[in-house]
């Protein structure tokens, strides 16, 4: 088992809908496999390596990275979401701050905020340092 360590875990999904040689038919399931394809073939791969995603939500992805960021991504528009997450990035890292979490889904307008405690970036309340940059 020490090979697959290093792999990224898929928690969340119900045993009786995994068949050794069967597709996923879970669209969760099905988006978190397609995250896993894009970061691995974007520049986020260096900055944001996940560990797990948890599709247990049904309407959501909730992603753990290697520095225990808790990222939620919605089940749509994924290349977008990531595009944001660029965004949050690149102000933790400007700001000297480590991304805690975000809400990357479009159903809420908090995805663009940012808020500092303990040295981390969180979003809580509407601030004016990423809505000026657009999302």
């Amino acid at each position: 088992m020490p090979e697959y360590l290093g792999l990224p875990l898929i928690v969340g999904c119900s045993s009786e809908s995994l068949e050794a040689g069967k597709t996923v038919e879970s669209p969760e399931a099905k988006t978190a496999l397609e995250l896993l394809r894009l970061t691995e073939s974007s520049f986020l791969q260096t900055r944001f390596q996940i560990r797990e995603i948890d599709i247990s939500k049904n309407y959501c992805l909730l992603v753990t990275d290697k520095n225990r960021s808790r990222v939620m991504f919605g089940l749509n528009d994924l290349e977008g979401q990531l595009r944001r997450l660029q965004v949050f990035l690149d102000y933790c890292d400007n700001t000297k701050q480590e991304l805690e979490t975000l809400n990357l889904r479009r159903a809420t307008q908090h995805s663009r905020d940012v808020h500092q405690s303990g040295g981390g970036c969180n979003q809580r309340h509407i601030g004016a340092a990423l809505s000026s940059r657009g999302s």
